[in-house]
């Protein structure tokens, strides 16, 4: 793969506002990207379990990986990082940027190719992509049209993992009335109703839920104390994981949900 990628300035069917706006914030900074927070990285977190499962029982080493609004590159990396061929492709030019610099800083510029692109017309051909990995978008588009691309360009037995906030944990849902940076695009949140029509086109398909009470973790007070983050987060997540053995139908009401589709 090339070392430094020229951008795909393919014709993108999106909101331009989303394109937009994603340009503004990676030209500020990056502390929007969600793999940054501090929460995030605490283990065990839905971005470790999603990549895990990308794999499945096998390794990533020289797959053609197709990486979806990829930010600014937290994931790309660390799929590079494991041994793939990755196409990070996203709607900012600013985003692509600043993952091709983060890539050869970490001296893996030669295993990326980035591609700037709309996701619900992917420009690839069919049957071209062995796993998809794919995180935090969906409540831009439209998740049947992005399946049934997804589908389309994954090889037979191919895999795709979606990370994605969903619509009705409460006390998130009064953060993004209150305060999230999103609301001046109008995001719709990913319900299940969506994450079954991402899945139709697929042959296997399974949703995992993540942060229920632990969500109480990520406020800044203890997000910004390591010594606070990690017990708290490990007894919260302690008691997710009973509450959801116990009544399995809370799960609906989990913060982040992460989707496995297999084709």
């Amino acid at each position: 793969m090339s070392k430094v990628a020229p951008l795909n300035e393919t014709t993108h069917t999106e909101h331009p506002s989303v394109e937009e706006h994603y340009d503004k914030v990676w030209t500020e900074e990056e502390g929007e990207a969600w793999e940054s927070w501090p929460f995030f990285r605490q283990n065990p977190s839905a971005l470790s379990f999603a990549l895990d499962r990308l794999a499945g029982n096998a390794s990533l080493a020289d797959k053609l990986v197709l990486d979806l609004a990829c930010g600014v590159g937290y994931s790309t990396q660390e799929l590079a990082g494991r041994g793939a061929r990755v196409f990070p492709l996203d709607l900012s030019s600013q985003g692509l940027r600043k993952t091709l610099q983060r890539l050869e800083r970490a001296r893996l510029g030669d295993k990326v190719a980035a591609v700037r692109s709309s996701v619900e017309q992917l420009p690839f051909a069919d049957a071209s992509i062995e796993a998809v990995f794919a995180q935090n978008f969906l409540m831009h588009v439209n998740p049947e049209l992005v399946g049934r691309e997804v589908w389309r360009v994954l090889k037979p037995g191919g895999r795709a993992i979606f990370v994605e906030p969903l619509a009705h944990h409460p006390l998130v849902k009064l953060y993004r009335t209150l305060f999230s940076s999103y609301k001046g695009i109008k995001p719709k949140w990913s319900s299940r109703e969506d994450l079954q029509l991402l899945g139709q086109p697929f042959s296997y398909t399974k949703t995992s839920g993540f942060y229920l009470l632990t969500a109480l973790a990520s406020v800044g007070f203890i997000q910004k104390r390591p010594w606070l983050l990690k017990p708290v987060f490990t007894v919260l997540h302690g008691l997710d994981r009973l509450l959801l053995k116990l009544f399995p139908g809370l799960e609906k009401y989990t913060w982040v949900s992460v989707t496995e589709l297999v084709k």
